[in-house]
């Protein structure tokens, strides 16, 4: 009985000790009431304000070269998407009457020149010798200028024949040539018309593009068009793909509807050195019409307290909600029009937790 009573007293002693321990260690811990977020600077920048337009591409410089005479295409030597340069040969007539026709004529008018040169040649000796014998009184002054007289109508013939083979030759060797057609800028063949073997005759044969620059077509409302102006400034994204950003300027828009959907007509110069803007496919265009420097903000910092859209200010550990005017949104900002400053530093993730007033831990 003893013994059950001594158990029984040690057991008891043990709970209040424990008990004891507990409380102290729970008087100990402080309880952290304040609401972890990361924060954000409130920095000023560039502020693009736009409106989108679909469009399409068209080539700025577009040649459509053509056959020439009638002939036979011999050899066609590029095909659609190749790069050019101005003078390289694109393809080739059939040459053979040309070429017969010029061996002939030029062997007949050059062998005219030459019997005429040597014709020449020839007279001139006899004149010189006629010169002599009428120095020694042996042939009359009559006779010496009938023989000048001669080589002179000689030499006019021979002019006439150095010329008439000049001319006649070189329009031969031009139209050889021409039978050789060749580009007339740098550029890229955007489409090919004729076929080896394929009799032609003054047709079209390849269309030649220079996209170096090319213009952007699109279509805008009349109260868009009322905000814009030549020069101005435009990004361009080929299918909406803004890693391949170009940048181009208005270069011309109508001045009255092109439609009866009211639909006014803009061209943009698109400078495309880097070739990310292929003729004929569809972009995205988005035209400038302000640039200033503006307070921007996440569009995650903000929150919606009624009809208030607000931020929270964070200073000394806690957050002070401050009502603010929104402008427009870029991206995943939003211009700030009223109710913050530089440098001022307000809650972002974490945010929509807050209340006025609220202490708040700072976390990466």
């Amino acid at each position: 009985m003893k013994k059950s009573l001594v158990l029984f007293l040690l057991v008891i002693s043990s709970s209040v000790i424990i008990t004891s321990c507990s409380a102290d260690q729970a008087s100990d811990e402080v309880i952290d009431n304040r609401v972890p977020i990361t924060a954000v600077s409130v920095e000023e920048t560039d502020l693009n304000e736009t409106f989108l337009s679909l469009g399409r591409i068209e080539a700025k410089t577009s040649v459509t070269v053509e056959t020439g005479g009638m002939g036979t295409v011999e050899y066609i030597d590029v095909k659609a998407g190749d790069i050019v340069t101005k003078g390289q040969v694109l393809f080739e007539l059939d040459q053979e009457d040309i070429r017969s026709n010029f061996t002939v004529t030029e062997s007949q008018l050059r062998t005219n020149r030459d019997n005429l040169k040597r014709q020449v040649d020839d007279l001139e000796q006899k004149v010189n010798e006629n010169q002599i014998l009428y120095d020694n009184n042996a042939i009359s002054k009559n006779a010496l200028n009938q023989s000048i007289e001669s080589l002179e109508q000689l030499k006019n013939r021979y002019n006439d024949a150095i010329v008439n083979y000049n001319t006649t030759v070189g329009n031969l060797r031009d139209d050889l040539e021409s039978r050789k057609v060749k580009s007339p800028i740098e550029g890229r063949v955007a489409a090919v018309f004729i076929e080896e073997d394929e009799s032609v005759q003054n047709q079209r044969a390849v269309e030649i593009i220079n996209d170096d620059e090319v213009i952007a077509i699109t279509d805008v409302t009349a109260d868009q068009i009322n905000q814009l102006e030549i020069d101005g400034p435009v990004i361009v994204y080929p299918d909406g793909k803004s890693a391949s950003e170009c940048v181009g300027s208005i270069v011309r828009f109508n001045e009255i509807p092109k439609d009866a959907r009211g639909l006014y007509e803009v061209e943009v110069l698109v400078c495309n050195k880097e070739g990310n803007l292929r003729t004929g496919e569809y972009i995205e265009a988005y035209y400038i019409v302000d640039q200033r420097r503006a307070l921007m903000v996440p569009k995650n910092a903000i929150k919606k307290v009624g009809e208030d859209s607000v931020v929270y200010i964070i200073e000394d550990e806690q957050a002070k909600e401050k009502i603010v005017a929104l402008g427009i949104t870029q991206d995943s900002s939003v211009e700030i029009l009223d109710g913050l400053e530089e440098g001022q530093v307000i809650a972002l993730r974490g945010s929509s937790y807050l209340k006025d007033g609220d202490l708040i831990k700072i976390i990466e």
